[in-house]
């Protein structure tokens, strides 16, 4: 600690009133940002010190009793606070930030980028860099070597999210100009208008390139599903707009084609006999017909 003591009992016993207390509280603080880490930090020499500084203090009014506890403890004390005064100095808040970061790049980017099949050959090299060094015992040492392969990381990672995301909003724009496309739409209100188109504004996923949800593949496989349902409630309200008063009531007609399988002529014009018969039972209805 820096200290220049006498060997008399009682200055050592002094030493340790004085000094121990600060050092605890120091440990804990070290402990405290360790905790901030990602995955098991604590050394083991951490946990020798503090039961070494807890039966120092213990009796700190004994005078003998203190001495005793010092020189029994006295590898663990020493080893212990040059492992604390190490740490205390490299464990800023820099280089916890920048582990956090690291960290969080290997648990959440690469697995997306792995998921979506994303083959950048920059992805893996840099992967393996950072598990490397956080498998070490003290991954904040020359952190900033592994700034590079974060950023990499994460440049793939922004491109595919804002690609996906363009994606989106293309195929939500080709799905409204089909909706505005149907007669009559241009008859709505703009209030008719905007509650028709509302299911496929609320279709787009509220985010953006930096976040980590949802995930690549989410935004990708979900949102198609969405799309399509968002198009259909788009359809049914416009149906039920344009089907007000004494407007032609629409429709919607499933004719069953999905899977039907035909294998002869005859049954071609059977088909096509079928559903001309279904079509125009709607049609001398008056209804106008909307196909599913």
């Amino acid at each position: 600690m820096g200290l220049d003591l006498d060997r008399e009992d009682h200055h050592i016993a002094d030493a340790v009133q004085n000094n121990f207390p600060a050092l605890a509280r120091r440990l804990r603080e070290v402990q405290g940002r360790l905790l901030r880490l990602p995955g098991p930090r604590e050394p083991e020499a951490y946990d020798k010190l503090a039961r070494a500084l807890e039966q120092c203090l213990q009796q700190i009014r004994q005078t003998k009793p203190t001495v005793q506890q010092v020189k029994k403890h006295l590898d663990a004390l020493r080893d212990g606070v040059e492992r604390l005064r190490l740490d205390e100095a490299e464990l800023t808040e820099d280089a916890i930030d920048a582990v956090r970061r690291a960290a969080e790049v290997l648990s959440h980017h690469v697995p997306q980028l792995r998921d979506l099949g994303v083959e950048a050959t920059n992805i893996e090299p840099a992967a393996v860099r950072i598990e490397e060094h956080l498998r070490t015992e003290r991954p904040w040492r020359e952190i900033g070597d592994l700034d590079q392969a974060v950023a990499d990381i994460r440049a793939a990672y922004r491109s595919e999210r804002a690609n996906l995301l363009r994606l989106q909003e293309e195929a939500l724009e080709a799905a409204r100009a089909r909706v505005k496309r149907r007669e009559g739409f241009s008859m709505l209100t703009a209030d008719q208008a905007h509650q028709v188109l509302r299911p496929l504004t609320e279709a787009a996923t509220t985010t953006d390139e930096e976040s980590i949800a949802p995930t690549l593949v989410q935004l990708r496989d979900t949102f198609t599903l969405a799309l399509t349902n968002a198009e259909d409630q788009a359809n049914e309200i416009l149906d039920r707009q344009l089907s007000e008063g004494e407007k032609p009531l629409i429709v919607r007609l499933d004719l069953g084609l999905k899977n039907r399988e035909l294998t002869t002529e005859a049954e071609v014009d059977a088909l096509l006999a079928e559903v001309r018969a279904k079509l125009l039972e709607k049609i001398r209805e008056g209804a106008r017909v909307r196909l599913r």
